[in-house]
């Protein structure tokens, strides 16, 4: 059995995890090493993306990131889960719905590399770099590269050679439901995407499949 880590985000946040409130504490409070999960239930207030980004968004399916369609209202399931024999990830599976299409799933897994910052990785070893951060009471992850995992080593990716640099913030509403939102934006082509919504942390159901991208 792997030995348990400290969760992913408090382990990039140190002290500052102290400073988060309970809500975004209880989301990721989820230990590599250990059986955990986190469902969550929610509705995306909108998800876009720009036409010059169109052709990306397309090719990232490829590589199971982003989502291909847009649309506001969109009720999404997300479940959160580590294992108690991997030591290295926490994984993602966002189940999303959208009226007239098949459920969209997006799923990811997610590594601390230390220096406050965690890896989102999709398929072939691609990941979006992300430093963590608390503002005021706001969860924030900044996105300054991507990172490509080769054969052992760990390649940087400038943002605007893809479709820009990324943010997230996530701010609690309640003791069980935040909001987060998701922006990338690239030096010449400005805003290509967009992904927002509000969620409600709700107990586990059965466990999801294990996500392997590699």
């Amino acid at each position: 059995m792997a030995k348990e880590k400290e969760a992913l985000v408090k382990a990039a946040l140190g002290a500052q995890w102290q400073r988060l409130p309970g809500t975004l504490k209880r989301s990721f409070n989820l230990r590599p090493g250990s059986d955990a999960t986190v469902e969550l239930r929610g509705t995306m207030y909108e998800i876009w993306h720009s036409p010059v980004a169109a052709p990306f968004v397309y090719l990232a399916r490829l590589m199971g990131a982003l989502v291909p369609y847009q649309g506001r209202g969109i009720p999404i399931r997300i479940e959160m889960r580590t294992y108690a024999d991997d030591p290295t990830f926490m994984h993602w599976r966002r189940i999303h719905q959208f009226p007239g299409h098949p459920d969209v799933e997006f799923a990811t897994r997610m590594e601390y590399i230390g220096g406050g910052r965690i890896v989102e990785y999709v398929h072939l070893g691609l990941g979006m770099c992300m430093d963590v951060s608390v503002q005021g009471s706001r969860l924030t992850f900044r996105s300054p590269c991507y990172q490509w995992k080769l054969f052992g080593h760990r390649l940087s990716i400038p943002g605007w050679l893809l479709l820009g640099n990324g943010m997230i913030t996530e701010r609690a509403l309640s003791a069980d439901v935040f909001e987060m939102f998701f922006e990338i934006n690239h030096p010449l082509f400005g805003q290509t995407y967009r992904y927002n919504g509000i969620f409600t942390i709700e107990a586990p159901d059965a466990a999801p499949a294990r996500y392997n991208p590699d």
